[in-house]
């Protein structure tokens, strides 16, 4: 909340572009992008505050998937495979915990569209984003936060909760349990949910509730590969329009044509289509998901 009133009612925004030194986000330096907890961070000031303690993934520096060097410098040098030093992706240029963070942002109901708490995922040119967006190629990427004005209620909204995701994750349902397993591309059960499948999310007016997830397996029209990850969603759907700035009245319509590559098709999602709504979105998995035990 300090955050949203300190910048004009807009929620924390992402880009990827750049990372900056821990000691810039501790300054609070006016030009941070960067994923959501360092946005954050000059307000919470602890990295201990992103850790969940039933999550015990850890990452390496000591050993590099490039030949010769010593300690890894940078994420791109990690080895992140099943049995490599950063196994779920975890390892960011910055978190010096070596801990996997616990929590993730609400991105929407399916990743990358603008269903959630963060404007769509196009590539930037120069750290702007082109006006109008246009269809992006593999690149960097910046991501504005929303104005609160445009959530249906901040009660029911969904600000972060529980995940098994790699470094920059999201609660989607298409991110929250990617990396639960070495080498990511997770396929998991149900039991296999930390906290008994009774996981905690924080809501934009602060308060805290559990809700009870299940894993499925998404069987769409959208060519949704066997091979991606599980999907994690409430046990009850109308639990899921948390996950929806607009809930269940459909105002807003993604435009998955212009989502950054690589996952520029909608078969790279649990979606049946290209524009739909949060609310046909959340009926589209629940229609077409089978719950695995």
């Amino acid at each position: 909340m300090q955050y949203v009133q300190d910048y004009d009612d807009t929620t924390p925004a992402v880009n990827k572009n750049c990372y900056v030194p821990i000691s810039q986000v501790l300054d609070q330096n006016p030009q941070i992008y960067s994923p959501w907890y360092y946005t954050i961070f000059p307000y919470v000031r602890s990295w201990n505050a992103f850790m969940c303690p039933d999550r015990s993934d850890t990452f390496s520096t000591s050993t590099c998937k490039t030949a010769g060097i010593g300690a890894c410098t940078s994420a791109n040098q990690q080895k992140k495979s099943s049995g490599g030093n950063d196994p779920y992706d975890c390892f960011d240029d910055l978190n010096p915990t070596g801990q996997c963070i616990g929590y993730g942002y609400n991105d929407g109901w399916v990743s990358d569209g603008g269903y959630g708490l963060l404007t769509p995922s196009y590539s930037s040119v120069n750290g702007s984003l082109p006006n109008p967006p246009q269809p992006s190629s593999n690149g960097p990427v910046i991501r504005a936060g929303i104005n609160v004005s445009r959530l249906y209620s901040e009660s029911t909204m969904i600000l972060f909760g529980d995940i098994d995701t790699k470094e920059d994750g999201s609660v989607s349902c298409d991110n929250e349990v990617s990396w639960a397993t070495q080498g990511g591309n997770a396929h998991i059960g149900t039991s296999r949910l930390r906290h008994a499948g009774l996981e905690n999310f924080c809501f934009v007016d602060g308060h805290v509730k559990p809700i009870r997830m299940v894993v499925a397996n998404y069987t769409g029209a959208g060519n949704w590969s066997a091979n991606n990850n599980s999907l994690a969603i409430p046990a009850s759907e109308s639990d899921a329009y948390d996950w929806c700035s607009d809930y269940d009245l459909g105002t807003y319509r993604a435009n998955y044509a212009l989502v950054s590559n690589p996952k520029s098709q909608t078969n790279l999602y649990p979606l049946s289509g290209q524009t739909e709504t949060c609310a046909q979105a959340v009926a589209d998995v629940y229609a077409n998901s089978v719950i695995v035990p």
